[in-house]
Order: structure tokens, then C-alpha cells, then sequence
């Protein structure tokens, strides 16, 4: 058994209204405004305390302390239990308030707090839902929200130098706002981009909007487009068509897509007009073969 020695104001200066009952037998229960007293100090009505009373109790395991009784039968409790828990039970249907109520709020001995607890494995621990109204400051580095599933992490919500992280499992499978707005997926650094993503992606439609010219210059009369000659040339000396990227560019800096679209159009537009050409050319010679045949006859 324990001794939890408990100080309340509860006795050095009671006020009584209305012609109460006060029973101050030699042994026995103790009734202020009650003739019939069920506890050892059994109070009904309202009362003043000016002083406190130093009170020595032997407890069992998880019994409570103080205990408290509504009109409406219903009861409640603060109380220690031998790991000098600070409980506090509410709803009871009866005096033992551990057995029929709901614990709601337990101090620990190591200072965590839980609400609608079983865990306290961490400074504050609820238990269900939770309402905050104004900010949450976490002011340290490297500070994280967890969020529990079946008493194993299921996600996380945290913060860096490098910006704002959420995910799950693996911090790297995260999403990441970083300081300058840029969005980082399965990547905690974007690296400059608006939108960096570290693996695959699908997507029913992207739209690519750019912001420099669409290639309808190539069919500009002062545009010079390269001769045949010309682009064989290139690509012997540089194994791929003037304008787009060699493989090892590609390689090490990754492919614009808009600007790569951009490209293979100017050379469609290009290969185009070469084949008007070739098409003129091939007019012309059908004519003259024809005309080459009329006057040999």
C-alpha cells in the first residue's frame, strides 16, 4: 500500500446556507449540510476555503483520490496510481470511477501528458480527434507531426532548412515545398525546378506552354534553311542533326520537352520545304523528259 499525502482546501472555513444539517459525531462520517453523510467528509452546498488541510490516505492501486457526484448520478475522479500516474476519470456510473468511467486525462510521472490515452510515449498524446484554431509552432530544426495507423507510423509532416515534407514510410518518398515555392515528389531537393519528380509519372494530358517563339519562322522567306549537303556534313562530324541534343547531353542534363517539341517541328518544317522542293524539281524534270520525247518523234 502507498501513503499519498494530499493537499486540498476543502475544511478550515465552510459556509453554510439555509438552515442546514452539520453532523459532527465523535467516530464515524463527518455531513456539512448533509444529516446523512455516505463518506468520511460528505459536503452538500456550497462552501468557502481560506486554508488547506494536509491529508494522509492509504490507497489502492488506481483508487482516486478525490472523488466527485452530480445530481444526475453520474461521477468523477483525479487520482495517482502506484506508478504516480495523475488520473482523471469522467462519466462514472459509481464511486469507483477507474472501474466505470472514462479515463479522459493522465499526467504522467515523467511529465507526458495524454487525452483519451492508452499511449504516453510522447510530451503530449491524444488519444482521437483534435481541434487547433491558431498556429502549431514547432521552432526547432528537424521537427516532425506523426500520424499513427494500428500503433505503427503512417505518415509524417515535417520541416527543414531546405523547406516543408509529407509523406509516408521513407522519408524520401515524400512531397517537399522548399523555401523558393519549387515541388519536389520522391525528392526533398528541386533543385530550381517548379516541379522536380524523382521516378515515373502518368498523366491522361500535359499541356506545354512556351514561352519563346513556336518554329513557324522556318517558313519565313528570310529563314535560310540548311541544304541536304549542309546537314550530312553534321551529322558525320557530330553523329546527330544540327540543333538537337547529342545522347550524351541528353544523358547529363535530361530533355526539355517543350523545347525539344519545339525542335523536332523546325526540323519537320525543314525536311517540309525540302520535299516542295524535291517535288518542284521532280515536276520539272517530268516535263522536260516529256517534251525531250515529243521531239523525237
Amino acid at each position: 500500500m502507498k501513503k499519498i499525502y494530499l493537499l486540498t482546501s476543502l475544511i478550515a472555513s465552510c459556509i453554510v446556507s439555509f438552515g442546514q444539517t452539520n453532523i459532527f459525531p465523535a467516530s464515524g462520517n463527518v455531513g456539512i449540510g448533509t444529516g446523512s453523510p455516505a463518506t468520511p467528509l460528505h459536503v452538500t452546498g456550497g462552501s468557502a476555503m481560506t486554508s488547506g488541510w494536509n491529508k494522509t490516505a492509504t490507497l489502492s492501486a488506481t483508487y482516486p483520490v478525490l472523488i466527485f457526484n452530480s445530481s444526475n448520478a453520474k461521477w468523477a475522479g483525479i487520482g495517482y496510481d502506484y506508478s504516480s500516474n495523475l488520473n482523471f476519470w469522467v462519466n462514472a456510473s459509481s464511486d469507483d470511477v477507474n472501474g466505470t468511467g472514462n479515463a479522459v486525462f493522465r499526467i504522467g510521472n515523467d511529465g507526458n501528458i495524454g487525452m483519451g490515452h492508452p499511449g504516453m510515449s510522447f510530451k503530449l498524446n491524444v488519444t482521437g480527434e483534435a481541434s487547433i484554431t491558431k498556429s502549431l509552432n514547432l521552432t526547432s530544426d528537424n521537427q516532425e507531426m506523426r500520424f499513427y495507423k494500428d500503433g505503427a507510423v503512417y505518415g509524417y509532416l515535417w520541416s527543414n532548412v531546405n523547406g516543408l515534407h509529407w509523406g509516408k514510410g521513407n522519408p524520401n518518398n515524400s512531397i517537399t515545398i522548399d523555401n523558393n515555392g519549387n515541388a519536389g515528389i520522391g525528392t526533398n531537393y528541386p533543385n530550381g525546378y517548379k516541379l522536380a519528380v524523382a521516378g515515373n509519372m502518368i498523366a491522361e494530358s500535359v499541356k506545354v506552354k512556351l514561352q519563346g517563339a513556336w518554329p513557324d519562322y522556318v517558313f519565313a522567306p528570310s529563314y535560310k534553311v540548311p541544304t541536304l549537303q549542309e546537314t550530312e556534313k553534321h551529322i558525320k562530324e557530330k553523329g546527330h542533326l544540327p540543333g538537337i541534343p547529342s545522347a550524351s547531353e541528353v544523358k547529363a542534363n535530361g530533355v526539355d520537352l517543350g523545347d525539344m517539341n519545339a525542335k523536332l517541328l523546325q526540323k519537320i518544317e525543314e525536311l517540309t520545304l525540302h520535299l516542295i522542293e524535291m517535288q518542284k524539281d521532280n515536276a520539272r524534270q517530268n516535263k522536260e523528259i516529256e517534251l525531250l520525247k515529243a521531239s523525237k518523234k
